[in-house]
């Protein structure tokens, strides 16, 4: 009887461990989705404000020469 008690413990312990650890993992996994597609967003933002700014220099740049031609003209 006593031996059936233990092995019965036993399996119950063995199976919360599993379960736990199942559960970390499974965590461990989305945070590091989580972070990784945080990343991701934080570097396309970073990328479209590149653009934006690029963009903004090139029209001045125009801008001005366009001006620059029309004063000597």
């Amino acid at each position: 009887m006593m031996m059936v008690m233990v092995v019965i413990i036993l399996i119950i312990m063995v199976i919360i461990v599993r379960f736990i650890i199942i559960v970390l993992i499974i965590t461990i996994i989305i945070i590091i989705t989580m972070v990784s597609i945080i990343i991701i967003v934080i570097l396309i933002l970073v990328v479209v404000v590149v653009m934006i700014i690029i963009i903004i220099i090139i029209i001045i740049i125009i801008l001005i020469i366009i001006i620059v031609v029309i004063k000597i003209i």
